[in-house]
């Protein structure tokens, strides 16, 4: 059975008491609950970022247009996908 957590009032505003393992138990959650939205907020740019690329890289190979340089084209999508693959731990 789960303990309930303990309700004080200090100074006309309502409180809730926790023992001091519980409480450095909560900080420790809170800090790696902000370092993992880090790394989300991280790997959402980086895949936005190649998304785009990508995105920009079918409009070009797709247009009518000539491609200036077929290997500037893939040399530039090969460092997003490194970048992707470093956010990503898969490199």
């Amino acid at each position: 059975m789960k303990p309930r957590a303990r309700h004080i009032v200090v100074d006309g505003e309502e409180l809730v008491v926790l023992p001091v393992h519980d409480f450095d138990n909560l900080l420790a959650s809170r800090r790696q609950l902000g370092g993992q939205a880090a790394r989300v907020r991280s790997l959402r740019e980086g895949l936005t970022e190649l998304i785009e690329c990508v995105q920009a890289l079918e409009q070009r190979l797709g247009s009518a247009e000539p491609v200036p340089d077929r290997a500037d084209l893939a040399a530039e999508l090969r460092r997003r996908l490194h970048r992707a693959r470093k956010l990503t731990g898969m490199s």
